[in-house]
């Protein structure tokens, strides 16, 4: 049974206390049921991923002829965190550190920060966590994604943006078809009407994410809007919102093959806010490296990571250190911290779509070989690298590029 339990303390005068995730056990099996592969693909409205016809969109990395995959990336961006204080959440739920501080999120030097490291993975959306309400901590999360969105326009970023919602479809006793119909409309004016550039399109309609508990509601709709559903686990959804398609919350293993969406999340962990979970172990990014690679070889259209920045629930892949001994340590083979470990291991995936990037590590699925990538080609390596992850692909990709 999926028993959503209260996630985050946040000021929130009508809704009440909030949760996400199941306090059920992780299986990995309960995804295979479903043949999602069988479901309409969406059509994005967005270019195409294909190989460049000149040049090399790779600074001094090695391009392909044809994509490895060809999959829209799109991944969680939590919006709650403040600077400091009660209301920052940061100290009360998070056992990590970004290595530029703590922040306001979506905003200042923080967003702008971030902003620079989406685009240069090439991500196409954000998907803006709203699933707690969008009046909560009295409408500094609201103010935070709208900041954030601006920022999209008026930089005229590659990256768009989408918004996962759905709070007062199973936060009550009933799902509140009204309330929830009135969190769109906020959506659509603040996210999503034509109004906004920003806005990540699919099927010719702004998307949408309706995260709710399976059964409550999750056959909700709205004619304005192209909708996608996510739960506590894709293990743990209805059979409807399998037939939706799932964007998260989190990507248990196994992962369905679905051509609309698979996902990608490093880990997972709530027993440090005081819940009987158990913990989805990083495995030493063993688990984002398999979850990616069941995912190029689908080819979905699109690929969601789940997530940028959700500290508290441990799925987050920003640079980061750890600040409580007991929290999982994100380190390379030798052991050692490697903050940006899987925002590396993001991007490297993100960008092989292109090629290779100068200066990663890779190997194929089923040989040791680990090789270095250079502009000129890849150069066997006798050890590890450090700090460094080493990206694993299908075998016979890497026999397109000259071996040094």
């Amino acid at each position: 049974m999926n028993v959503f339990t209260a996630r985050r303390l946040l000021a929130l005068p009508l809704l009440g206390l909030l949760a996400r995730c199941s306090d059920s056990e992780f299986g990995k099996e309960g995804n295979e049921d479903f043949d999602a592969s069988k479901a309409d693909a969406p059509q994005i409205d967005a270019p195409a991923v294909d190989a460049p016809t000149s040049g090399c969109v790779l600074p001094k990395g090695l391009c392909t002829v044809t994509p490895l995959y060809t999959s829209k990336i799109g991944m969680w961006y939590t919006i709650w965190w403040m600077p400091g204080g009660a209301a920052g959440h940061w100290h009360d739920w998070s056992r990590y550190k970004p290595v530029a501080d703590f922040y306001q999120s979506g905003q200042g030097e923080a967003f702008a920060t971030h902003l620079k490291a989406f685009e240069a993975m090439k991500l196409d959306f954000l998907l803006l966590d709203h699933t707690n309400g969008v009046g909560n901590d009295g409408g500094d999360i609201a103010k935070n994604a709208d900041a954030l969105t601006k920022t999209l326009e008026t930089t005229q970023s590659s990256v768009h943006q989408a918004v996962a919602g759905g709070g007062p479809l199973w936060m009550g006793a009933s799902p509140d078809r009204v309330a929830q119909k009135q969190e769109d409309d906020f959506v659509f004016e603040h996210h999503a009407g034509p109004a906004h550039s920003s806005r990540f399109l699919v099927n010719g309609l702004p998307f949408f994410v309706a995260y709710t508990a399976p059964g409550a509601g999750d056959d909700f709709t709205d004619p304005r809007f192209t909708i996608g559903a996510a739960t506590g686990t894709v293990s743990n959804a209805s059979a409807l919102q399998k037939t939706i398609g799932l964007y998260g919350w989190v990507f248990d293993e196994p992962t369905p093959i679905d051509k609309r969406v698979m996902g990608v999340t490093p880990g997972w962990s709530t027993a440090h806010l005081g819940r009987a979970t158990t913990p989805i172990n990083r495995e030493g990014g063993n688990l984002f490296v398999r979850e990616w690679l069941r995912a190029i070889k689908a080819n979905p259209e699109i690929i969601m990571i789940a997530s940028w920045n959700d500290f508290a629930e441990e799925t987050s892949i920003e640079p980061a250190t750890r600040l409580d001994g007991n929290a999982e340590l994100w380190a390379d083979s030798y052991g050692t911290e490697c903050p940006a470990f899987y925002a590396d291991m993001a991007r490297g995936y993100s960008l092989l779509r292109y090629g290779l990037e100068n200066g990663a590590y890779v190997r194929e699925e089923n040989n040791v070989s680990v090789y270095l990538v250079t502009e000129t080609g890849l150069v066997p390596q006798g050890v590890m690298p450090k700090c460094h992850p080493v990206l694993f692909v299908p075998d016979g990709y890497l026999a397109q590029f000259p071996k040094l």
